[in-house]
């Protein structure tokens, strides 16, 4: 992929590790895995990069400057190389950097408080609750692959305000419903989606346990579609998890979106995968006790098949396959030369096609000996003209081989 000065994203061919660490060139900057990151997990962090890259370009392009990359993009690739899952915001100073004049709600909230305190705040931290999520809001709509951390203590307080505006929402229903109001010690949906994937992974993670504590290598696969669910789709309460936004959390996978290695649709068997953990992902969500959340009264309803697209090669199942009939195959059998014979009462009796016959070594052939369906005390028979009498004897049959 090209960009605005002739910069590619350039995928070296595979290296091996000197130690320190796995390398990658991406848009004219070096990033190196730290030692003893597996290739896997190593190319999985390439990539993520690689779509921060893509955002960072867009971002240039639409401020009509050179693409480079921004403080913003260094500062989350520099996490993303770490292996962080979550990237903070960076400093007041980078975000500016960035944006400058672009995005003016910025300087107006750092002239207020160089105004109140003489002082321009250093951290988001420094900020109040409405102006760090103005800033979180900025940040993560222009670099949507980085998976952005909004301050801990500003993400508390914005959870509670919105809680207690949802309890008096349900109050003010309760009134006009003429019913009681409902006991506020009653917990309401909390948390986000975000939150809740991650404590269902680590739920997850304790099927691939095996008793005496090692872990079963089929797990990676599932906690992996976790975190790419995690960090490929926008985070939001959980409390707006409503059927329409579970018929968007299905369709993400469902219309088949991009791989981010090769920008390619990902495969349909992939995305029924994903599909298939989403699926156990609600269920678990709505019978744990930790968020309060319940399945929607029409959950039932919601499309799950995947899409097709016109790239997709026709399924075998779906094809029409000619074959012979039995008189045809008498015809051809009467004609055949003894090598010809024996490929069709190979293919015939052992249901073999190439790939079988490939693996079939001499080891597996056996001539001048009882047949060993003769020591079962079944019977056998075989014509007086048959000077010798054998049988191959592969995985799938046993067959007899006469001349």
């Amino acid at each position: 992929m090209s960009d605005l000065d002739g910069r590619v994203i350039r995928r070296h061919r595979q290296r091996t590790d000197d130690g320190k660490g796995l390398r990658r060139l991406i848009a004219g900057r070096r990033f190196r895995a730290p030692a003893g990151v597996e290739t896997r997990e190593a190319d999985y962090r390439f990539s993520r990069i690689e779509a921060l890259w893509r955002d960072n370009e867009q971002f240039c392009l639409q401020a009509q400057r050179p693409a480079d990359w921004t403080p913003i993009a260094t500062w989350a690739a520099e996490h993303i190389r770490k292996g962080d899952p979550r990237v903070p915001l960076p400093s007041i100073e980078d975000i500016l950097a960035t944006f400058g004049k672009r995005e003016s709600g910025f300087n107006l909230i750092v002239r207020k408080h160089q105004e109140e305190e003489s002082a321009c705040p250093v951290t988001v931290n420094d900020l109040n609750w409405e102006e760090a999520s103005f800033f979180y809001d900025v940040v993560s709509r222009t670099f949507p692959s980085a998976n952005w951390l909004l301050p801990t203590a500003h993400a508390e307080l914005i959870v509670a305000i919105r809680e207690g505006r949802a309890r008096n929402g349900l109050e003010s229903l309760a009134k006009a419903k003429n019913e009681p109001p409902p006991d506020r010690k009653t917990s309401l949906v909390t948390g986000t989606f975000h939150e809740a994937l991650s404590a269902y992974e680590e739920v997850r993670r304790k099927d691939f346990i095996f008793p005496d504590g090692s872990f079963d290598g089929s797990g990676h696969h599932m906690l992996g579609i976790i975190r790419a669910s995690r960090e490929r789709m926008e985070d939001f309460l959980l409390a707006e998890l409503d059927l329409a936004r579970c018929q968007m959390v299905v369709d993400f996978w469902r219309c088949r979106p991009a791989n981010l290695r090769t920008e390619d649709p990902l495969s349909k068997k992939t995305c029924v995968n994903y599909l298939g953990e989403i699926r156990r992902f609600f269920d678990w969500l709505h019978i744990t006790k930790n968020f309060g959340w319940r399945m929607p009264e029409d959950f039932a309803h919601l499309k799950w098949r995947v899409q097709r697209l016109p790239t997709d090669r026709a399924s075998l199942d779906e094809m029409a396959i000619k074959t012979f009939s039995v008189d045809e195959l008498a015809v051809l059998y009467k004609h055949a030369i003894p090598s010809e014979r024996l490929l069709m009462l190979w293919c015939l009796n052992c249901a073999h096609g190439a790939a079988e016959m490939g693996r079939v070594e001499w080891e597996d052939v056996f001539f001048f000996q009882e047949h060993p369906w003769q020591k079962q005390g079944l019977k056998v028979e075989t014509s007086e003209r048959d000077s010798w009498c054998g049988f191959l004897r592969p995985k799938s049959g046993v067959l007899v081989l006469q001349r």
